[in-house]
């Protein structure tokens, strides 16, 4: 029920003993077709009931309230998830780069190796080469000095 009929209700009430026909009867500016009479006890129950349905209609809105905080939340959440992820997969497309980049200086590194090996070989046989050449040509010198002696 609502307020207004409660009200209208507790009109006829107080009007009920002068108002006892059938026909339509004008009061405060409302027409009422017949006189219903209603306890104080059942308008009571029924101003507790709107009371009550005051009070859930309030912890309804309250609810909603709360869904909407959550629900925002939530997606607060969610985006900070998704930044997060596009932020992993930029690490880790950063961290495959990185890591490709020491596979490649690796191989550099292998090859770098073995060529300081060839010219360590090369210069030790270039140094063998120049102390033979070096024996050889003063050998050569002896020889050609007792020749000409």
């Amino acid at each position: 029920m609502s307020i207004t009929t409660l009200l209208i209700l507790s009109c006829i009430t107080t009007h009920c003993q002068t108002t006892t026909n059938k026909d339509s009867v004008i009061k405060d500016s409302v027409i009422i077709d017949t006189c219903t009479c209603i306890p104080n006890s059942e308008l009571r129950q029924g101003a507790i009931l709107i009371e009550r349905g005051k009070e859930y209609a309030q912890l309804y809105r309250i609810e909603i309230e709360k869904v909407k905080v959550l629900q925002e939340r939530i997606a607060v959440k969610e985006d900070i998830i998704q930044l997060l992820e596009l932020d992993t997969l930029t690490n880790a497309k950063i961290i495959k780069t990185y890591k490709d980049e020491i596979k490649i200086d690796e191989d550099k590194l292998a090859i770098a190796v073995k060529s300081a090996l060839r010219l360590d070989k090369l210069l030790r046989r270039q140094k063998r080469l120049t102390i033979i050449g070096m024996i050889a040509s003063a050998a050569l010198a002896v020889s050609v000095m007792m020749l000409i002696k």
